[in-house]
């Protein structure tokens, strides 16, 4: 948030400039997967290596890491989705993968857990240059968003994509970038 209540909501070079300062691939992947495919981070932490469909470019979204550290299914029935995994990702994912040794596809592909992550965030954005507005962990979704709605992604598919039952978010991210 900003010093005045709003959040803040990165556009894709902003976003780069925070990546450049994150030290490893693994959460390096977790804050793509969220900014590049609108994630939330409970999502990309309950991901198995089974719902990764690297050759059709997709992954199933079907539950949640819970701040306990046990995955939990979706709360919303919209939640439970298929969302698109771009070439990029899918490059990155296979080579994450082969740093592994030998993972079982049903066990979690990121071994981190939420409160970890919100402070691995938080501490690499104290690298980041001033000029980049300080955003909070759960803005990569609505950061993931207005990439999306600039790009020319139609707002009822992005809906689709994030797991909405209304397209109310993504108009007031709409709104907001104007």
């Amino acid at each position: 948030m900003n010093k005045l209540g709003k959040e803040i909501i990165w556009n894709k070079e902003q976003y780069l400039s925070f990546r450049a300062c994150v030290p490893d691939k693994a959460h390096r992947l977790v804050y793509d997967l969220m900014i590049q495919c609108g994630l939330r981070a409970g999502e990309v932490l309950a991901l198995t290596w089974d719902h990764v469909d690297a050759d059709q470019h997709f992954i199933h979204v079907e539950g949640s890491l819970s701040s306990e550290g046990t995955i939990v299914p979706c709360k919303m029935k919209f939640s439970n989705r298929v969302v698109p995994l771009p070439q990029s990702l899918v490059t990155d994912m296979n080579d994450y993968k082969e740093q592994l040794k030998d993972p079982d596809e049903k066990s979690r592909i990121f071994l981190i857990q939420r409160n970890q992550l919100a402070h691995d965030f938080d501490r690499t954005m104290q690298k980041l240059s001033p000029e980049i507005p300080r955003a909070q962990l759960s803005s990569l979704r609505k950061s993931f968003a207005r990439i999306s709605l600039k790009d020319g992604v139609n707002p009822v598919e992005l809906t689709g994509q994030l797991g909405h039952d209304t397209i109310a978010v993504e108009h007031s991210v709409l709104a907001y970038q104007n």
